[in-house]
């Protein structure tokens, strides 16, 4: 399957870091670790690398992107990180993101449209 068919078979937010698929960086998976604006629960370095696991598992080449950019932030449901890909090339809809759960480790693929 090409990258774009497996980011449009995913195009609703599927969950794909549950199960198993990386190890969570944050001791004790569900500890007593709050993220808040100020601290997260993990660096950005262990986030990319949660995502390009991820990103991996389901077939994407990451090679064929740009370094990927994080961002932390937190709202009333809690804490995440954002890891952005950006496609080498200038396909249209050749980007996509991996929303990280600062607190759990669970992920959320969001594919370019």
């Amino acid at each position: 399957m090409s990258r774009v068919a497996t980011l449009i078979s995913y195009a609703l937010g599927v969950a794909v870091g549950q199960g198993g698929w990386h190890a969570c960086p944050v001791e004790g998976r569900g500890s007593p670790c709050v993220s808040r604006p100020d601290a997260s629960c993990m660096s950005a370095e262990q986030a990319i690398a949660i995502a390009t696991t991820d990103a991996r598992r389901l077939g994407i080449d990451v090679t064929e992107y740009e370094p990927p950019r994080t961002h932390y932030g937190c709202d009333g449901a809690g804490c995440t990180w954002s890891v952005g890909y950006s496609a080498r090339s200038l396909a249209i809809g050749d980007h996509f993101g991996i929303a990280i759960d600062d607190a759990d480790c669970t992920s959320t693929l969001h594919p370019g449209l």
